[in-house]
């Protein structure tokens, strides 16, 4: 398969035919490596020969549909190199059938984007934007049609009967949206279309198109919000009385962006009554932000505020000071202290003798108390020890003079 690949850019149809054969068996047989080896040089195949993807268009994007998704990245990036260059030559065309099966190829694109794996959702955002700079950087005369025209065939998804495909439509719009805001104004029918479906209820379409506002009024000029500000209002803030899935959190990120673009006199103008309560709790929020942050960023406050760095270097020229004291040979006196007059110094010097003198008497009292209590245990212990002594020394003579008698 390597060596087709190589031959693939100065072949002639004869030998085009031989290698498509080639990578058509390769595909319907082989395992992932071989496979993704046929999709590269089927892309080639693609790239060099225009005349074989007009010729073997059908076939070849039934083949490749036919052929069943993976989520191997690098497989999936040559099967998607291939559908970029199929469905580019589509969107050229304004054949019926080509149409259709253009229709098929991004439907694959959309439903990839809903994938569980961020690695995989990456791969089809990439190739629609390779996509979408294909059409609009084509010299062909009708390149900008085409561009719109691949607008119009995601926006028919918005009016499709599952929740999966359209927040997957509304998630392609906001990645085209993000690269190229302009395209808002040139689609005029794009922003309405979208805010229409938030009055739905599937979260999951909720979530994507709050998700694609917020990139609208993100990306778009404030002169060129203003034509969708009435719409964008009145599409999200009924949203904003609902807590769950951050859907509340949504509308006023949203909101305040809106405000900081198009001002708060436009936004509070074009409030329903209904929800005029809740833009002015932003509002407020806002400027009580705004005002903290201009307190934390005060100049004045910062200087009268202790500095723990400016601390450090302190100390620090202060430890140098004195090691330059030293270098020179002499050493900073301590202070004397100052003679206090005669009368408070003298009364707090025999208030302290005083004091000392009482604590003295106090130690020699406790231990004179304990010293007598030792002593006077040590005499009752010799006591009863003496007692003891006695008694057992009677009660031997008294055995011996009962053993005596018995004799």
């Amino acid at each position: 398969m390597e060596l087709a690949s190589s031959l693939v850019e100065g072949a002639n149809e004869d030998l085009i035919d031989l290698i498509y054969k080639f990578i058509r068996h390769t595909l319907l047989t082989a395992d992932e490596e071989g496979q993704c080896k046929a999709y590269y040089a089927l892309s080639r195949v693609l790239e060099e020969h225009a005349w074989f993807c007009s010729s073997q268009f059908i076939e070849l994007v039934e083949l490749l549909l036919g052929l069943k998704s993976t989520d191997d990245i690098t497989l999936l990036k040559s099967r998607f190199a291939c559908f970029h260059i199929l469905l580019v030559h589509a969107l050229k065309m304004s054949l019926e059938e080509e149409n259709t099966k253009a229709f098929l190829i991004l439907n694959e694109i959309i439903l990839t984007l809903k994938n569980s794996k961020e690695e995989v959702r990456k791969v089809a955002y990439d190739i629609l934007l390779v996509i979408s700079s294909s059409l609009e950087n084509s010299s062909s005369l009708s390149s900008e049609g085409s561009h719109q025209k691949l607008i119009s065939m995601i926006m028919g998804y918005l009016s499709g009967s599952s929740p999966h495909i359209k927040s997957g439509a509304v998630s392609v719009l906001s990645v085209l949206v993000y690269k190229d805001a302009n395209i808002c104004t040139s689609v005029p029918d794009l922003v309405p279309s979208v805010l229409a479906l938030l009055q739905g209820k599937a979260v999951e379409v909720v979530k994507a198109v709050l998700g694609f506002v917020k990139v609208v009024v993100s990306c778009l000029q404030a002169r060129d919000l203003q034509s969708f500000l009435t719409d964008v209002l009145n599409g999200v803030l009924p949203w904003s009385s609902v807590s769950r899935n951050h859907f509340r959190s949504k509308v006023t990120v949203i909101l305040e962006i809106v405000v900081r673009k198009c001002g708060s006199a436009a936004v509070k103008l074009l409030t329903p009554e209904k929800y005029k309560g809740f833009v002015k709790t932003v509002l407020e929020n806002r400027h009580n932000s705004k005002g903290s942050s201009k307190e934390a960023d005060d100049p004045e406050k910062e200087e009268k505020r202790p500095n723990a760095s400016s601390r450090g270097s302190d100390f620090t020229s202060l430890r140098q000071q004195k090691r330059g004291h030293k270098e020179l040979g002499f050493s900073p006196r301590k202070r004397k202290r100052e003679k206090q007059p005669d009368g408070i110094g003298s009364g707090m010097k025999r208030v302290k003798k005083a004091r000392h003198s009482n604590f003295r008497n106090h130690e020699k009292q406790t231990e004179g108390q304990a010293r007598g209590s030792v002593k006077k245990n040590m005499k009752r212990s010799s006591r009863r020890e003496a007692t003891s002594r006695g008694d057992g020394e009677r009660k031997k003579m008294a055995w011996k003079k009962q053993k005596k008698i018995h004799k």
